[in-house]
């Protein structure tokens, strides 16, 4: 399964035109009653707290909300990827990190169902893959995992790395070059418990004689996402796992889209003091003390880094 992510991942192949259904038409799947929990998805702790932070008026407002709660607090880490399909969606929710659109799909599923919204997968195939794999059958497999939303009366259909929330769709034929091969309410209940029985899923589906053209899927609402927040909190994720690199880039990006918000500020000098650059992280904490004079944090942030700096290369001028 692929992710596209914040808009910066999109993977895509060569294509198919003109429309016609799978060979067998895709499950119905499981119905609203059953879509609140499941086993690998049931809405933990972990969830229901970040539900309770989800704000918003109107069901879609509500829906778009919990999506973005998901992709500004729990990070993409491509060295997830293998271990996709294994977890459940409380560990992930422990682990703050996510591999790929199945995990942002079981994450999502999660904080909506605890928001009282019953949820199911839609496990798809992508038609321009199955051009390539039909030439190519080594091309490595490529399908998707959306998610539907049962809103008064009616599934809504949701992307959950795209992060766009559409009307219902009911075809086989999805947005994004996808077509649905069946509905579950996780990916166990599919039979997909690790990274081979996904792509042995993917292989089996391009099997059948499909060809795809774009639906009309009205778009009722995208993610709009609090950039500098975003990448602050997915920052301080990487730093506290001990990737120090990574957490530096996102949280640099922060503060270049903000540059005079505290938090980002604070967070970026303290990812650089554990990255024992004490002179940087001192140029931070003091522009930290420039925009809040009495921040404490700030004070003892600068006290530790003139000290290291000082037991490194002596007295700071």
């Amino acid at each position: 399964m692929r992710l596209r992510s914040l808009a910066l991942w999109l993977v895509l192949a060569a294509g198919l035109s003109g429309c016609a259904p799978l060979a067998a038409p895709p499950d119905l799947g499981p119905d609203p009653a059953a879509c609140l929990s499941s086993p690998q998805c049931a809405p933990g702790p972990l969830a229901r707290a970040m539900a309770g932070e989800v704000r918003g008026g109107g069901d879609t407002e509500r829906i778009l909300g919990a999506m973005r709660a998901v992709a500004e607090n729990l990070a993409y880490d491509p060295e997830e990827n293998p271990s996709q399909f294994a977890r459940t969606a409380e560990e992930l929710f422990a682990d703050k990190t996510l591999g790929g659109c199945s995990e942002f799909a079981l994450a999502q599923m999660a904080v909506l169902r605890a928001m009282g919204y019953p949820c199911r997968l839609v496990l798809t195939v992508n038609a321009k893959w199955i051009a390539r794999y039909r030439e190519y059958p080594l091309a490595v497999p490529n399908g998707h995992g959306l998610i539907e939303i049962f809103v008064r009366g009616r599934w809504l259909l949701a992307d959950p790395t795209d992060f766009i929330l559409y009307a219902s769709c009911p075809g086989p034929c999805l947005p994004g070059n996808e077509i649905a091969v069946t509905r579950a309410r996780d990916f166990w209940e599919a039979g997909i418990t690790d990274v081979e029985k996904a792509n042995d899923f993917l292989r089996a589906a391009a099997e059948g004689g499909v060809v795809y053209v774009k639906p009309g899927c009205p778009v009722l609402g995208k993610v709009n996402f609090d950039y500098p927040k975003a990448f602050m909190n997915l920052g301080k994720v990487f730093v506290d796992k001990g990737q120090f690199s990574v957490g530096l880039r996102l949280l640099r990006k922060s503060v270049a889209l903000a540059p005079e918000w505290l938090p980002a500020n604070l967070a970026l000098a303290d990812c650089l003091l554990a990255m024992a650059r004490p002179d940087q992280a001192g140029a931070y904490y003091r522009k930290a003390l420039a925009l809040a004079p009495t921040d404490e944090r700030a004070r003892a942030g600068l006290a530790k880094a003139e000290a290291a700096q000082a037991a490194k290369h002596g007295p700071a001028n």
